[in-house]
């Protein structure tokens, strides 16, 4: 079969266009707005401070220093960030957003005030651990956010990619603000500077409101941890889970090894010192930026792993290939084309974790994620100190070249049975977001309800439910239009995106009414099993259903 050139070309710009669409739609929405600027605040402060501190670490003990301080920030950091985000799954996590911005604020400027003071490297290490660590409660509440507040699966894949694109731009003004700012004065300076950054964006997300009607929770310190234990165990049993994790887990390994192999490279190898330093890593940042622009046609991408693939094999040559740099230019481009490949990573991987992971743990899975993210970056350092140290700065880049590369082939086959896709029809898509008992569901659970519905047809003047008879299934209706029936009283009609069927599941009950068909129907329907294990999880979903439920059976007893 020959392919047509402008077939090919006319399928591209319409997925150009669709993918537009969707990102456009994500900056019209006023909450998803809020808090992807919010987030880049959060992401400038988060470049520019480890730069700050790295350049503070090597100046008073050299590459030694560095791996040093970035295990004392890093792995606080990772052991917090679990447990941390469990908060997401147990309050308002809009609420705990702006908790979080207001802790990261306070620990900046306590960082910010020893280094004026010129305190000892100990109390500036401690205030910089602090700050690590109220650097992992923001990211873990951010992405779970994401999909609370977007509308289509299309739309979060969306929302990723902003927040890849606000990363990776990050990483190219973060590090070229702190090496101005360096340039003028020191590192207290540019934590002041970061702290003001965070005040606009704790200001940014006061404002944002979900429609989730999750209760407050006010439950002791010991079950935030037993939660965040059951996080570790849902992770260890869900391979699909698992295998993402490692996936963005391996890529800080590399991203550690990058934070001391750069500032070697700049100081030892090339000799362009402080300046240095920040422009190796906006080169980095450059690559981020362009691929986050091309991962905009990821947008409603049905299958990811192919690019994530490519993502992680793109991530990993080119640095390995800066072993063989002899000028500071050919390491800008290797680390340039790097950068794409990790923002690739950055946004495949939790488009697909989100489709795998139920809504109401999916703060604390990211919790994990960001605390595999400290883990690994720590990890990554000490092992970038120990190779600069004992075998020099080409092997440890050719060992952080390779690594991701030796990943993926050892775990390609998980990482494809993982990439679930979109399995449902966009349009049954929609009808069941209108759905009012679904309303604290994010777009990953209705995606699987999707998948799981029944399409079904009916005649006019058929009985689709009838009073008295045992449960079997919840309806939606698509097309068409019913009558509700009680003891031969005639209750109501109901129409497209209405639905029925629900008080008998859910109460254990016979049918409460019949319901006819008026015209041709087009129906989705859950089986009994399916519709309880989607609804009766979500604390909030069970409460709106509850609430619903009461008020039909009060209208049909009226």
């Amino acid at each position: 079969m020959s392919i047509n050139p402008r077939q090919v070309l006319a399928l591209f710009g319409d997925e150009v266009v669709a993918s537009g669409h969707a990102l456009v739609q994500v900056l019209r929405a006023p909450d998803l707005r809020r808090i992807q600027l919010a987030f880049v605040g959060y992401s400038l402060a988060e470049w520019a401070s480890f730069i700050a501190i790295a350049v503070y670490a090597f100046q008073i003990g050299g590459a030694g220093a560095v791996g040093v301080v970035a295990v004392v920030q890093l792995v606080p950091a990772a052991l917090v960030a679990p447990f941390a985000a469990v908060f997401g799954d147990r309050f308002r996590r809009e609420k705990v957003l702006r908790v979080a911005y207001v802790i990261e604020v306070l620990a900046v400027t306590g960082l910010a005030a020893v280094l004026l003071a010129g305190a000892e490297a100990w109390a500036v290490y401690t205030m910089a651990a602090l700050a690590a660590v109220s650097f992992t409660l923001v990211r873990p509440i951010h992405a779970s956010l994401v999909p609370l507040l977007a509308r289509s699966p299309a739309e979060t894949t969306a929302g990723y990619v902003v927040v890849g694109m606000i990363e990776s731009s990050s990483a190219v003004i973060g590090p070229l603000l702190a090496a101005g700012v360096l340039a003028l004065a020191g590192p207290g300076e540019v934590f002041v500077v970061l702290a003001g950054v965070l005040v606009i964006a704790t200001v940014l997300v006061a404002r944002v409101e979900t429609r989730t009607k999750r209760p407050t929770d006010s439950g002791s310190g010991r079950r935030a941890v037993s939660e965040a234990l059951r996080g570790f165990e849902l992770l260890i049993k869900d391979g699909n889970q698992r295998v993402i994790v490692a996936m963005l887990g391996g890529a800080s390994v590399v991203l550690g090894l990058l934070d001391v192999l750069l500032v070697v490279l700049a100081f030892d190898v090339f000799g362009t010192g402080e300046a240095g330093t920040g422009v190796l890593n906006a080169a980095l940042g450059i690559g981020g930026v362009i691929g986050a622009i091309g991962t905009v046609s990821l947008i409603g991408r049905n299958q990811l792993a192919p690019s994530a693939r490519n993502g992680m094999l793109l991530y990993g040559f080119p640095i390995a290939l800066i072993a063989l740099a002899a000028f500071q230019w050919m390491a800008l481009a290797a680390l340039i084309a790097a950068g794409i490949g990790y923002a690739v990573i950055g946004v495949t991987g939790p488009t697909m974790l989100q489709r795998v992971a139920p809504n109401d743990s999916l703060s604390r899975l990211f919790g994990i994620v960001e605390g595999s993210y400290m883990a690994g970056e720590a990890l990554g350092a000490v092992l970038g100190a120990l190779l600069v140290a004992t075998v020099g700065v080409n092997v440890a880049l050719l060992v952080a070249g390779l690594f991701l590369p030796a990943l993926w082939v050892a775990r390609r086959g998980a990482l494809q049975r993982a990439d679930v896709g979109i399995q449902c029809d966009i349009e049954d898509l929609m009808v069941l977001h209108s759905v009012a008992m679904f309303d604290a569901m994010g777009p990953a659970e209705i995606e699987r309800i999707a998948g799981l519905a029944l399409r079904v047809s009916v005649d006019a003047e058929a009985e689709i439910v009838i009073q008295g008879e045992i449960a079997d299934r919840f309806y939606v209706i698509k097309e068409g239009t019913v009558q509700v029936t009680k003891d031969g009283k005639l209750l109501g009609t109901l129409g497209r995106d209405d639905y029925f069927g629900e008080i008998a599941l859910l109460r254990d009950r016979p049918r409460t009414a019949t319901v006819t068909a008026v015209t041709d129907l087009s129906l989705l329907a859950l089986d009994r099993r399916h519709f309880i294990d989607a609804v009766v999880p979500f604390t909030a979903s069970a409460r709106t259903t509850d609430e619903l439920i009461d008020q039909r059976l009060a209208a049909h007893d009226a």
